[in-house]
């Protein structure tokens, strides 16, 4: 922290727009997960029956039908768990704590970590320094990767309904 700038990442806010900072738990979204999984293994599963009724008309030099059907089956399954394990971290995933800043204006930043102590110690720090500008502190936060996604400072994290309600 420079004097009177809070840094996350490489976005600087001014310590004297800071309206809000607190520590809100991350509700992971588990049930849109699961439905997305249920649509994709339906679409595969058409696509497969689409196949089965089609594998008849098809001819390919070499590959008998219960080759065919096999290499079908086969994909199908392929397809299956690779959605699977794009469920498992969603389903499985440690509870994670956002310091949450909201500013005078619009701008509005996240920093996400499994540890609370860690977020409420940042949180500390932060207003702190609104009291006392001229305090330093400096904490460093690793950033993870959660189902593909960096999860850190500058996290996509969407707040909905009230404010403890925070989803990733």
């Amino acid at each position: 922290m420079d004097d009177g700038i809070l840094w996350i990442g490489k976005a600087a806010y001014p310590l004297r727009n800071i309206a809000r900072a607190e520590t809100v738990e991350i509700h992971w979204r588990k049930g849109s997960a699961v439905m997305r999984w249920l649509v994709h293994c339906m679409l595969i599963a058409a696509l497969a029956a689409a196949a089965y009724v089609v594998k008849d008309d098809v001819r390919l030099d070499g590959i008998s039908h219960s080759e065919m059907t096999r290499l079908v089956g086969y994909v199908v399954l392929g397809l299956l768990c690779l959605r699977t394990l794009f469920l498992l971290p969603v389903l499985f995933a440690r509870k994670h704590w956002a310091m949450l800043l909201d500013t005078s204006g619009s701008a509005q930043a996240a920093v996400v970590n499994p540890d609370r102590r860690k977020i409420d110690g940042l949180v500390n720090d932060v207003v702190a320094a609104i009291q006392n500008p001229k305090q330093k502190f400096e904490q460093h936060l690793t950033t993870f990767s959660f189902a593909g996604a960096t999860i850190g400072a500058g996290a996509n994290i969407g707040q909905s309904g009230g404010r403890n309600k925070v989803t990733i």
